[in-house]
Parts: C-alpha cells; structure tokens; sequence
C-alpha cells in the first residue's frame, strides 16, 4: 500500500481532503479507493458535479464507473464546488496512476468542523488495515 499523505485529512468512504491555504478544500480520491485489487480493472467513467453546486458533509456526489467495479463518491466536507478537474472526466484511468497527486473537485467549505472531523493520516491507515 502506498504511504498515506499527512497534508490532508481522510474520510471513512475513501475520499481525501486538503485545507488549501486560500481556504478552499480540494477532494480526491484515496489509493484503496482509486487502485484496483485487480490489475484488469481500470477506472473509465467519472462523473464530475457541477461547479456552483452546494454539498453536506458525507453526502453522495456522484458517481464511477471501472471494469469490474461500481460505486458513488461522497464530499467529506459541506460546503459549494468551486472547480472540478476535467482531466479526470476526460480520462478516469489516470487517478490510478497517482490517486494523490489527482483531485477531483474543490470545494468552499461552509466550515472547518467537517474537515477536523475527518481522520488523519495515522488513523485512516489503521482503518483501512482492519480486516473487513
């Protein structure tokens, strides 16, 4: 597994937040949620939410479509998209590569308390350790 990074915070359904030092929060997905288990699978549909849209805390965005597998993605934190990073709708597989280098959407948060909420880098990897 690859080391989780300290600069952000962590959200129980796989996506990672980072306090910018604008204010904003940007959103992507964590490496469990990112890379397949299985080296055929590849993501290949991502849906983006719409800038200007407002978002709760643990709320449902959209979702991802990969080879083998399904799902939706939340906000860890509530507040209004800002921007969304059209890269990745235009080519999903490339989250894989570097799922913490890629984000997915940025967001004004309607406050810190989401983000504090959310596990930290030592907790967020005990969690994803623990057997299912």
């Amino acid at each position: 597994m690859a080391n989780i990074p300290t600069d952000r915070r962590y959200a129980d359904t796989g996506e990672w937040a980072r306090w910018e030092s604008d204010g904003s929060v940007t959103v992507g997905f964590s490496a469990p949620l990112a890379k397949a288990e299985d080296s055929r699978d590849e993501m290949l549909v991502l849906v983006l939410p719409e800038v200007g849209r407002t978002v709760r805390a643990e709320e449902e965005v959209d979702g991802w479509e990969s080879v083998l597998r399904a799902g939706q993605y939340h906000s860890p934190v509530g507040g209004q998209v800002t921007a969304v990073n059209q890269q990745v709708s235009e080519d999903p597989g490339y989250i894989s590569f570097d799922p913490y280098e890629v984000w997915i959407f940025k967001i004004k948060p309607s406050s810190r308390t989401d983000f504090d909420d959310l596990q930290d880098a030592a907790a967020y990897t005990a969690y994803i350790a623990e057997p299912e």
